[in-house]
């Protein structure tokens, strides 16, 4: 198995709200989240954003469009009448 690439996790998430930048400043202010990347559309709607905790990574989008180019996979925890959210990933290599 290949290493990521510098300053990336082995293992990242993706969470989508209907209001990401509002979401961004919350899981800074509430939770100690660090803003990585934000990267803004011409309109100033939330394009692409990082956020690190730790070496942690998460990706923070707009649940709509992300809906509409996929197909509708994508739901924020309001849309599907909120909800828990987890991945917890431990792995010990094999020797």
């Amino acid at each position: 198995m290949k290493n990521p690439p510098a300053g990336w996790p082995r293992i990242s998430n993706s969470v989508y709200y209907d209001d990401p930048r509002r979401a961004i400043d919350w899981l800074v202010s509430a939770f100690g989240f660090e803003l990585r990347l934000k990267v803004e559309g011409d309109d100033g709607s939330i394009v692409h954003s990082e956020l690190t905790f730790g070496d942690g990574l998460i990706f923070v989008g707009d649940a709509a469009k992300a809906s509409s180019k996929n197909g509708g996979v994508r739901a924020s925890p309001q849309s599907v009448g909120g909800g828990e959210y987890a991945a917890d990933v431990y792995l010990r290599r094999r020797c």
